[in-house]
């Protein structure tokens, strides 16, 4: 299976299930309570699974071109810059690697992250060859 790396891993819920379906994943948290709470559900066991103590957005220390996929479960409302953050993460994917953000926040707005990719996009003259996946995830 493949590379994950999990942003804002918290208690590590995601990290299990990631674990479960058989993934490597490298989870970053900045909250030692809550990697407190990881620990507690034994998953530091797991050879998959490798740990990191620092902010989503310090992504400098991670291998590049190195994941198939990103996720962020419920995390993109705490960075100070979303945008910033997913340009980094972008880094960290081999071709063709997914990135997965939610949010459970009705007030978080992502309305200026969504333009801010569009700008970037067209200035980049890739907008047309990408706008099906823009239009289909900010609905």
């Amino acid at each position: 299976m493949g590379r994950v790396l999990e942003l804002g891993a918290g208690t590590g819920n995601v990290t299990k299930a990631l674990l479960q379906r058989g993934y490597t994943v490298t989870a970053l948290e900045n909250n030692p309570f809550m990697l407190d709470k990881m620990c507690a559900k034994k998953l530091d066991q797991n050879r998959r699974l490798t740990i990191n103590l620092e902010s989503a957005e310090s992504l400098d220390l991670i291998d590049q071109d190195n994941f198939e996929a990103a996720v962020a479960v419920n995390a993109a409302y705490a960075f100070d810059d979303p945008l910033g953050c997913f340009r980094n993460v972008a880094q960290l994917l081999k071709p063709n690697g997914v990135f997965v953000l939610s949010t459970t926040h009705s007030e978080t707005d992502l309305d200026p992250l969504l333009k801010a990719i569009e700008s970037h996009l067209k200035a980049t003259g890739t907008f047309k060859e990408k706008e099906e996946h823009y239009r289909r995830w900010s609905k």
